[in-house]
């Protein structure tokens, strides 16, 4: 080696000892991440399902572990809404629950409501309070459409969205077509239900109260008024949480995402409103550590894969951690989580506060995300 070569390689040794020595002894240096952060901030930009993923050159990463997932499931939903949620047609259980002594109890008249509202005719319908069954046939259509036309045939991406389409396309009102109702009959339904303490049907008759009160409100004043929530609603959603019903959980749980005008959620010792999609998503996970279906067929699920190609997940939780949260949002999730299980499990309410304040903004929209059969789009 001639000298010119050596001094070139002392100064890139000396240079890089120096470097170092100056990233290690930086005083203001932040120190590395560890726990639940550090295992979020590491986790690979595939879901654990993707096998072979590994930088160029290097070997494969193995994934984080999910910190979301459940610790254990403890099956509270009743025998009747597991075969709700689980039917892929309602007709059976429509005719089963009709002018029976099942259906005369106040969960069997909110499923009978449900089914009915989804399906039935409702010739005189005055209210906006619409039903809502997600994807509309079009807009699956148009969706598959895309799906053949971009992704290649034999594509294991294009097999999964395409699967995923076909069971969002499910049409659970197949054989109820002929069915006409009255409003008032089939309001009558969900008030009796409520009357009789279903959270479910609590929290669905909270919500299109909130809703008619933000329409009056919205015509006897110019611009977009957000909704409120009296104390009687606000009782109804802390009691979907006490009664550990799931889907009355989730259905809370997207109700909150809404941005009302006089009320702000606290949770725990908290100072500051909670973050909406974070508390929606923490609510639907505990809906699933109490038995709510979030496996691969959950609602969610389905739309991610089909609609925006994130497919491969086998629960809720991996799909929110590995392609919808952000490190941020899902060290949020975990902790309201946490809260939200104790209230839950121990019956105490404390930990949700509901702050009585003036709203700072009053015209922005705000989106519902649906989450359940029972959740609704409001229209505006």
């Amino acid at each position: 080696m001639n000298r010119t070569s050596l001094l070139a390689v002392v100064a890139v040794v000396a240079v890089a000892a120096l470097a170092w020595d100056w990233i290690e002894g930086r005083p203001d240096a932040p120190p590395a991440p560890s726990g639940p952060v550090a295992s979020t901030l590491a986790r690979p930009g595939g879901p654990p399902s993707t096998t072979g993923f590994a930088p160029p050159g290097g070997a494969p990463v193995t994934p984080a572990v999910n910190f979301l997932k459940p610790a254990a499931v403890r099956e509270t939903a009743t025998a009747l809404s597991r075969e709700f949620t689980a039917a892929k047609s309602y007709k059976a259980l429509y005719d089963r629950l009709k002018d029976s002594p099942e259906g005369r109890t106040p969960e069997g008249q909110y499923y009978l409501y449900q089914m009915l509202r989804a399906c039935a005719t409702v010739a005189d319908r005055k209210s906006a309070f619409a039903p809502t069954r997600g994807l509309s046939p079009t807009m699956l259509q148009e969706r598959r459409e895309r799906v053949l036309a971009e992704l290649p045939e034999g594509s294991v991406v294009r097999d999964r969205r395409l699967a995923a389409l076909d069971q969002l396309s499910v049409d659970r009102c197949e054989g109820m077509g002929g069915i006409t109702i009255a409003e008032s009959e089939l309001n009558g339904l969900l008030k009796a239900a409520a009357l009789g303490g279903d959270p479910k049907a609590r929290l669905v008759q909270a919500e299109a109260e909130m809703w008619a009160e933000r329409r009056s409100a919205n015509s006897n004043r110019p611009g977009f008024v957000r909704p409120t929530l009296n104390d009687t609603q606000l009782e109804a959603v802390k009691g979907a949480f006490t009664s550990r019903d799931p889907e009355a959980i989730a259905l809370a749980g997207n109700l909150l995402t809404q941005q009302f005008r006089d009320v702000s959620l606290r949770l725990g010792t908290d100072t500051e409103p909670v973050d909406p999609s974070a508390i929606r998503n923490a609510a639907f996970l505990l809906a699933c550590e109490y038995g709510y279906p979030c496996g691969a067929n959950a609602p969610a699920v389905l739309s991610g894969c089909a609609i925006q190609g994130r497919c491969g997940v086998a629960t809720l939780a991996d799909y929110l951690y590995y392609f919808s949260a952000s490190p941020y949002e899902a060290q949020a999730i975990d902790r309201y989580r946490a809260i939200l299980r104790q209230v839950s499990d121990s019956g105490d309410t404390s930990g949700l506060a509901f702050a009585r304040l003036p709203s700072v903004i009053n015209a922005a929209t705000t989106t519902t995300t649906v989450v359940s059969p029972g959740t609704s789009t409001p229209r505006k």
